[in-house]
């Protein structure tokens, strides 16, 4: 593993089975302190190096941490959401990440990836020990890719290895007949009507399989997955299937086909606009330096937001010092795009 300041890696310190393990098949083995410590030992001081900072820094601009389960977002005030997407490599991480909520007392939202595919079923235990900490600091919320998990089961039989078929041409020619159909009949093609069925009726499982789990929680969010990944790959060849995107991303399909019908009130993203000419959306893919320049710029304009950070990504450098100032502090990187409105500060 690279090392780099601090002996934080360079890349994501990521959860293996080997690692789950050693907490037993139920986790029955340790509680919520135990198993934070243990994470630790696992995977280093990489979370409590960048994330206190983080929040330190957030505090002394005036931000408080705000909750998915207080109504619509407010983004006119000082308000930082923190979202974490969980998937099975996050684990680690997200244990850590909890205590040090619990410890700062501040709320954040661990969006989980439930029953993905089956894959995932001898994880779940380590999914549900997130559970056993301080619910008033430690949220939850789905994290679902409904088309994707249909088409693992439904395409693929459940076989996870098959994925790797999405790559090649029979898909490209399967999304060219989606796309044929869909300039014949709009959403009623039969074959679209087909996916949108099972997604929804996968959606409708997922949702009541993760309350049962987890309770009864308002936000659900789009999980990048693989189907998305080909979809992308077919429409750099193809640009005219664009319009299946709804059908291809889950962000997409949430938005046009509501989630309302399966009972969450929001999907857990920054939605909308405003006078500040920054993203209310922190996404995590971004260059350090456009995260830099757009974290800045919407805290320096006072505008709250939603941060979208997988746990594992906090243990590497990447997300060591991505908010924070360049040196020497210059005010370019915290200059708007262009002249703040009513909420600039």
């Amino acid at each position: 593993m690279s090392l780099t300041l601090d002996g934080i890696p360079t890349q994501p310190v990521l959860t293996g089975a080997e690692h789950l393990s050693t907490f037993g098949p139920q986790c029955e083995l340790v509680n919520t302190t135990e198993l934070a410590a243990a994470s630790r030992r696992i995977i280093g001081g990489a979370v409590d190096h960048s994330f206190p900072r983080f929040v330190e820094w957030l505090r002394s601009e005036g931000y408080v941490f705000g909750s998915f389960e207080n109504g619509p977002l407010r983004y006119d005030e000082r308000i930082a959401y923190l979202r974490y997407d969980v998937h099975p490599q996050d684990l680690l991480a997200a244990y850590i990440l909890a205590d040090l909520h619990e410890r700062f007392e501040i709320v954040g939202s661990f969006q989980i990836t439930w029953k993905f595919s089956r894959n995932h079923e001898p994880v779940e235990p380590y999914f549900l020990k997130l559970l056993e900490f301080d619910r008033r600091f430690t949220q939850f919320g789905l994290h679902a890719a409904p088309v994707a998990t249909w088409y693992l089961n439904e395409k693929l039989g459940g076989n996870v290895d098959a994925i790797r078929s999405v790559e090649g041409e029979d898909f490209t020619a399967w999304m060219l007949e989606l796309h044929a159909a869909y300039l014949r009949d709009g959403d009623d093609a039969p074959a679209l009507r087909e996916i949108r069925h099972g997604a929804d009726d996968t959606l409708s499982q997922l949702a009541t399989s993760f309350r049962e789990a987890f309770g009864d929680w308002r936000s659900v969010s789009a999980h990048g997955n693989f189907l998305a990944g080909a979809f992308t790959k077919v429409r750099t060849r193809h640009p005219e299937v664009a319009p299946l995107i709804t059908y291809f991303f889950p962000g997409n399909y949430f938005q046009k086909w509501g989630v309302a019908r399966f009972g969450f009130d929001h999907v857990a993203v920054g939605e909308g606009s405003d006078a500040i000419p920054f993203p209310r959306m922190m996404w995590e893919g971004a260059p350090t330096t456009e995260r830099r320049r757009c974290y800045r710029g919407r805290v320096t304009q006072g505008g709250g937001f939603v941060a979208l950070l997988h746990p594992a990504s906090w243990t590497c450098m990447h997300n060591a010092t991505f908010f924070l100032p360049e040196e020497p502090t210059s005010r370019a990187a915290v200059e708007p795009l262009a002249t703040g409105g009513a909420n600039a500060a």
